[in-house]
């Protein structure tokens, strides 16, 4: 079976520049030898290894100096209504069996009018089709041929929008975690006195990191010696300081037990995991997923997360689930578990057991294929 890959206009095929839609094509496929992959992308970088065959669309914007930059704006502007089209006629041309798209439902008219004979899988990582006219919608899920989502809420989510027709479309497909890379440490003991609490994520309001540091202010009311670190930054591998981001630097100012580590690449975040007492995921709004969380518990991190969207079926019961957005029973949960090491030893265990079971990127692997299998017959053995 050969497939085009296509990434959004916005996310390069990268380990510092790109999300979790890159990362889930870079894990995922190449674990599939029997079918091949072409990824269609903005840009990528030699860091995630050429297994699958890269093909770079679109134009190079061009650094003009002016005070409007008009030629790059320009270019950008071209560049994303085009990027859809060029990738429709390359596909076209080089003749594949299946269109992979992530994240992108506008996508979906364009590279299906131009390429009729080619089975369209639509790939959700947020809710993207609430986002749509009701009509846009139903359009959208009829002209889809699979519409994979990355977690039960939100395949719940489609089906309550979509025609009873096409429900059968509708699959769940997970993120997962590297089991080589998060392994649990040896012998992993949990600091009582000066235990670490760990963020790792998007610097942006809907995260939650606010509320993570003012909870953590009353937890030190309790444990003095506890240091809470969070690593990320606005956006994948960029390190620069917006509004949101000198409010946080302004919560924690006279606090010394505080560090901001900006971002670090997927692949050195083991170390802040093998260190951590605890990993806190405070996310406000309906996080679908949360592939930092199956990190961390591959990782053997215990964790407390918030109550929202598909977090809950990562956590399962391996885990604490939290309202973010009241304080007070936030500090006391991170109290509670910090100051239970019989807790934070089974919650180690079992958060490690529940992702070695369902959620490593060789699970999911074996559900793509099992899908693939199960939507197009036999296309997906070709």
């Amino acid at each position: 079976m050969k497939i085009a890959v296509v990434l959004p206009s916005s996310e390069p095929y990268s380990q510092h520049h790109g999300g979790a839609l890159a990362r889930w094509v870079h894990e995922v496929y190449p674990l599939i030898g029997s079918v091949q992959v072409d990824v269609f992308t903005p840009s990528w970088d030699t860091d995630f290894y050429p297994s699958l065959k890269i093909r770079k669309i679109g134009f190079s914007t061009i650094k003009y100096k002016s005070r409007f930059n008009i030629i790059n704006r320009v270019c950008e502007f071209i560049n994303h209504y085009t990027y859809p089209v060029q990738i429709a006629l390359r596909i076209k041309l080089n003749k594949y069996d299946a269109i992979h798209i992530l994240n992108r439902c506008y996508y979906v008219d364009i590279l299906k009018r131009i390429n009729k004979d080619a089975k369209v899988i639509l790939h959700l990582q947020n809710d993207n089709l609430e986002q749509l006219p009701i009509e846009a919608r139903y359009k959208i899920i009829s002209k889809v041929d699979l519409l994979l989502n990355c977690s039960n809420y939100l395949s719940n989510k489609a089906i309550m929008i979509s025609n009873l027709s096409d429900r059968r479309k509708i699959k769940t497909i997970y993120n997962g975690a590297n089991q080589n890379r998060f392994a649990l440490v040896q012998n992993k003991s949990f600091n009582e006195q000066s235990p670490k609490i760990l963020f790792v994520g998007r610097l942006v309001k809907e995260k939650g990191v606010d509320l993570l540091i003012r909870a953590f202010l009353g937890v030190l009311n309790a444990i003095p010696g506890a240091e809470l670190h969070i690593v990320g930054s606005l956006h994948f591998g960029d390190n620069r300081v917006d509004e949101f981001i000198s409010h946080l630097q302004e919560l924690s100012i006279n606090q010394s037990s505080i560090f901001f580590h900006g971002f670090v690449p997927n692949d050195k975040l083991h170390t802040f995991y093998s260190s951590a007492s605890l990993f806190v995921c405070p996310s406000v709004w309906e996080e679908p997923f949360g592939m930092v969380i199956a990190e961390a518990m591959l990782s053997g991190v215990p964790v407390i997360a918030s109550n929202r969207g598909g977090i809950p079926e990562v956590l399962g019961d391996c885990g604490v689930t939290i309202d973010p957005e009241d304080i007070g029973c936030f500090s006391k949960a991170i109290v509670a578990l910090l100051t239970d090491k019989g807790d934070l030893e089974r919650y180690s265990k079992l958060g490690r057991e529940r992702i070695l079971r369902t959620f490593t990127w060789e699970v999911i692997a074996e559900n793509m294929i099992k899908i693939l299998e199960e939507s197009f017959n036999g296309i997906a053995s070709k």
